[in-house]
């Protein structure tokens, strides 16, 4: 019985390094596909768009590589901290037309329809369209940045918790039918070990967690042109919010707003529409400043209307 149960455990322990080396397989092969300047510091900035997804990538990249946020892209203004500062930017979990950008976004009507080559878009990458919308990556911008740097994930339940229920990732294991996507995703980028959290927390147990740590708070100027957190009001506990240090303590890295008064002019104002598929051409990419699917068929774009 000793001698076939120890038979049993190596050969157990044999599939679980098997696992592990296909799951690495995957990832490296992603990572080749990826665009070479997100492994490289670069002599840029960073433009942080209006969550928290955007924020804590910011961090992450902050704490990574020391980029620090220079703009605040609000999706209807574009603002600068320090105009003097000429260097080029990366958008932060923002689907660029063009430029130096990482995100979780869809962007393609078809397989071969125009991609940002400068874009780190796991959907992108591996052709993933409207066609086959259901297999989009359904994970955050912070999850991919996660996987793409190798970092260990956070030791605290509270810490794999927070990662995903930024973008509400957890929202891929909700329904039997699709689990098997979001699982596809995360053994892709090696981070099964993030199964378990899901498989211990409900939905209702996830979206509480989200809701009562302000995780699904968005981001914007007051009057005195600072950043603010604005909480969605759907924290009905009487303890929680959003607390920053606790996220800084499970995560790793320090999660802060820039603090700096942004300077009084816009550095460009946009208007923004919400298509129909269809009605995405050639013409209507050239025109854009950023667009991305938020709906099977249906796209957000943005256009500059003004620039100062």
């Amino acid at each position: 019985m000793r001698e076939k149960g120890i038979k049993g455990s190596i050969n157990c322990n044999k599939r679980k390094s098997d696992e592990h080396y296909l799951s690495f397989i995957m990832q490296k092969k992603i990572k080749d596909l990826l665009p070479k300047w997100i492994f490289t510091k670069q002599d840029r900035n960073l433009t942080l768009t209006n969550d928290l997804d955007s924020l804590l990538s910011c961090m992450l990249l902050k704490y990574l590589f020391g980029y620090n946020i220079n703009y605040f892209y609000s999706f209807d203004f574009m603002a600068v901290l320090d105009s003097s500062d000429k260097r080029s930017s990366i958008g932060v979990d923002l689907a660029l037309k063009n430029g130096y950008t990482l995100c979780n976004h869809l962007t393609l009507k078809h397989i071969n329809s125009y991609k940002n080559p400068d874009s780190v878009n796991l959907n992108n990458i591996l052709g993933i369209s409207n066609d086959n919308y259901s297999q989009k990556y359904s994970g955050s911008t912070l999850l991919m940045l996660w996987s793409i740097f190798d970092l260990p994930l956070p030791k605290s339940e509270e810490g794999k918790k927070i990662l995903l229920s930024i973008d509400s990732a957890h929202k891929g294991y909700r329904k039997p039918q699709y689990r098997h996507i979001l699982v596809n995703w995360l053994d892709r980028l090696g981070l099964t070990e993030l199964i378990p959290t899901l498989e211990d927390n409900p939905f209702n147990e996830m979206e509480a967690f989200r809701f009562k740590h302000e995780l699904d708070t968005s981001i914007n100027f007051n009057m005195d042109r600072e950043l603010q957190f604005f909480p969605s009001g759907r924290n009905k506990s009487s303890d929680g919010g959003l607390d920053l240090e606790w996220i800084s303590k499970h995560l790793g890295f320090q999660v802060e707003l820039p603090k700096e008064q942004f300077e009084f002019e816009l550095k460009a104002t946009f208007t923004n529409e919400n298509i129909e598929a269809h009605e995405m051409t050639q013409k209507t990419i050239d025109k854009s400043f950023s667009y991305a699917f938020t709906y099977k068929n249906k796209l957000k774009l943005s256009t500059i209307k003004g620039v100062a």
